[in-house]
C-alpha cells in the first residue's frame, strides 16, 4: 500500500506511537465510527443543533445536529464543543478522555 500512510511519519511524531501502533489504532477507530450523511439528518434536528451552536460555532451544528437525530452522545476533543452544548442545556456531549 505504497502511499496509503503519507501522514504517517508526522503522526507518528507527535503522538509518540510506532506505525503498527499507529496503525491499529486507526483500524480500532475506523470500526467503531459511524458516518452519517448529511441528508439524513432532518431539518428540525438541524434547526435545534443550529440554535444549540449559534451562541458558540455555528460550523458545529452538523456534529449536533447528528447526535440529536439518532439519539447518541456526542464524543469530542474540543473543549469548546464539549461545554457549550452543556451550556444551552444539551448534555449529551462528552470528552474523548472520558469516553
Amino acid at each position: 500500500m505504497p502511499g496509503s500512510l503519507i501522514f504517517c511519519p508526522v503522526v507518528c511524531k507527535k503522538t509518540k506511537l510506532h506505525e503498527n501502533d499507529l496503525r491499529e489504532f486507526v483500524i480500532t477507530l475506523l470500526r467503531n465510527v459511524i458516518v452519517i450523511p448529511n441528508f439524513l439528518i432532518s431539518e428540525a434536528s438541524l434547526k435545534k443543533a443550529y440554535q444549540i451552536c449559534k451562541p458558540i460555532d455555528e460550523k458545529d451544528t452538523v456534529y449536533v445536529a447528528s447526535a440529536i437525530e439518532c439519539n447518541a452522545t456526542l464524543i469530542t476533543n474540543d473543549k469548546t464543543l464539549y461545554k457549550g452544548p452543556k451550556e444551552q442545556d444539551f448534555a449529551r456531549v462528552k470528552l474523548l478522555e472520558d469516553a
